[in-house]
């Protein structure tokens, strides 16, 4: 019989919640992209109901994206423990930080 680990009920518990709000982050960009796609094929005329949605959307999607990053760090620090969570992240935010610096340019610059 293995040991029961007293954290393994959060992990799963904030993997669940993970899920939801991916659902909920899923489910409002469909909306985004309908209302906005409508909004175009009426020429963007008569459009209310999609600038409410649009409007919803500007409203809640950066408390589900800052929720999401809570929930996520927090997984991290239960599965892996602060210090090694810590240099995931470091390393996460380093990779993040190369993937968009510009690259330099080599050879000959075309110059006018």
């Amino acid at each position: 019989m293995t040991a029961h680990r007293p954290d393994r009920a959060e992990l799963v518990a904030l993997e669940a919640e993970k899920r939801r709000l991916n659902v909920v982050d899923s489910v409002l960009s469909d909306m985004l992209d309908a209302a906005t796609d409508s909004r175009q094929a009426k020429d963007y005329q008569n459009c209310a109901g999609e600038n409410e949605k649009l409007a919803h959307w500007d409203s809640v999607h950066i408390e589900v994206w800052a929720e999401r990053k809570v929930v996520s760090n927090r997984a991290l620090d239960v599965e892996w423990g602060k210090q090694k969570a810590d240099e995931i992240r470091a390393r996460t935010a380093a990779r993040i930080t190369e993937a968009v610096r510009p690259a330099k340019r080599r050879g000959i610059e075309r110059s006018r």
